[in-house]
C-alpha cells in the first residue's frame, strides 16, 4: 500500500512542478489514495480467508491425529463409526443439504433469521399452544417478531382444525401474529386432505428464507428433526406448495388478515349455534351444563369478544 501512495505522490509532483498541471496532480493523488485503499481492503480479505483456511486445516490435522491415537481393538470399531458419520455428514453438506436434530434446528433458524433480508414464508401444522408451552418455539416466535421489526415480510399459514381453534389458547398465536405485524392465514386440515400430493409436502410444516433455502420439519424414529436444503428442485417444490395453499384460504385476495380472522370466528360461532341454538340459551342453562358445556360456553363467549376486538382494530 505504501508503494502505491509514494508512486502517486511522485507522479503528481512531476505533473505539478515541471508542467504546472495542478488538476492532473490532484487527480493522480486521489487515484493513488483510492488504489491504496482498495489494495488494503483486498489484502485484509485475503488475509482473513487465509486465516480461515489455516484454521480448517488445523482442525483436519487434529482429526487425523485423534484417529491415529485411537488404536485399540476395543475402540477401533467405534472410531470407524465416528469417521463414517463425519464423512456422511460432509457428503450431505457438499450436496447442499443437511439433516439436523432439534437443538441444531432452532440454532440454525436463529442464525438464518438474523441474516434474512426480504421475506420468510412458513407453514405451521403443530398444536398452536406449543408456541407458548415449548421454550424453543416461544423463542422462535420472538425471532419472527424481531425479523419483522427489521423489515422482513413474515407470512405464515396455520394449518389447523375448527376444533382446535374453538379454544382461545390456540387462537392466541394468530392474534400475536397480527399484533406484531406478522401475516397469518388459516387453512383447515379437512380441506387440504383432499389434495394428497400437496399434503405430502406441507404436512409437517416448513420455513423458506428469502426464497433461497428451506427448512422442513420431519420425524425420524420418534426424534424431531429438520431437513435444510438449497437443492433447487426441493426449494421450488416447497415454494410451489406455498403458493398452492393460497387457494385454500378464504377470501385471500379480497380481505385483510383481520377480516379473514373475523370470518373464521363466525364459522366457529355457527358451529356452536348448530350444537346449542344460541349463546343466550346456553347461558340460561349454565347451572345445568356438564364440563364440556361449560367449556364450550367459555370458548363461545371468548370468540365473540375476540371478533369485536378485530372489528374495532380494522
Amino acid at each position: 500500500m505504501i508503494m502505491e501512495i509514494v508512486s502517486a505522490i511522485i507522479i503528481g509532483l512531476v505533473l505539478l512542478y515541471p508542467f504546472g498541471k495542478l488538476d492532473l496532480s490532484i487527480i493522480v493523488w486521489a487515484l493513488g489514495v483510492m488504489i491504496a485503499i482498495a489494495a488494503l481492503a483486498i489484502s485484509e480479505k485475503v488475509e482473513s480467508e487465509i486465516k480461515k483456511r489455516v484454521a480448517d486445516i488445523q482442525k483436519v490435522n487434529e482429526l487425523v491425529d485423534l484417529y491415529i491415537k485411537v488404536d485399540d481393538d476395543d475402540f477401533n470399531d467405534l472410531r470407524n463409526d465416528a469417521i463414517n458419520d463425519i464423512v456422511n455428514r460432509l457428503s450431505e453438506l457438499s450436496n447442499k443439504v443437511a439433516t439436523v436434530d432439534e437443538s441444531t434446528f432452532y440454532l440454525w433458524l436463529q442464525s438464518q433469521f438474523t441474516r434474512c433480508k426480504k421475506n420468510i414464508k412458513a407453514v405451521s401444522t403443530v398444536e398452536e399452544t406449543l408456541w407458548y408451552n415449548d421454550p424453543q418455539e416461544n423463542n422462535f416466535l420472538a425471532q419472527n417478531i424481531e425479523a419483522a421489526q427489521h423489515g422482513v415480510f413474515v407470512k405464515r399459514f396455520f394449518i389447523t382444525t375448527k376444533q382446535r381453534l374453538r379454544s382461545s389458547a390456540n387462537r392466541r398465536i394468530i392474534k400475536d401474529h397480527i399484533k406484531n405485524n406478522l401475516h397469518p392465514s388459516i387453512i383447515w386440515w379437512e380441506d387440504i386432505k383432499k389434495d394428497k400430493k400437496l399434503l405430502e409436502v406441507v404436512k409437517d410444516g416448513f420455513v423458506i428464507i428469502d426464497d433461497r433455502i428451506v427448512l422442513s420439519d420431519m420425524s425420524l424414529k420418534g426424534e424431531i428433526l429438520g431437513r435444510i436444503s438449497k437443492i433447487k428442485a426441493e426449494r421450488d417444490n416447497f415454494l410451489s406448495a406455498f403458493t398452492q395453499l393460497e387457494r385454500y384460504i378464504m377470501n385471500y385476495r379480497t380481505q385483510s388478515e383481520q377480516e379473514r380472522c373475523i370470518e373464521v370466528l363466525r364459522i366457529l360461532a355457527r358451529d356452536f349455534e348448530t350444537e346449542y341454538g344460541s349463546i343466550d340459551k346456553l347461558k340460561q342453562s349454565e347451572d345445568k351444563l356438564d364440563e364440556k358445556g361449560k367449556n364450550d360456553l367459555k370458548d363461545w363467549s371468548e370468540l365473540i369478544e375476540e371478533a369485536r376486538e378485530y372489528a374495532h382494530t380494522k
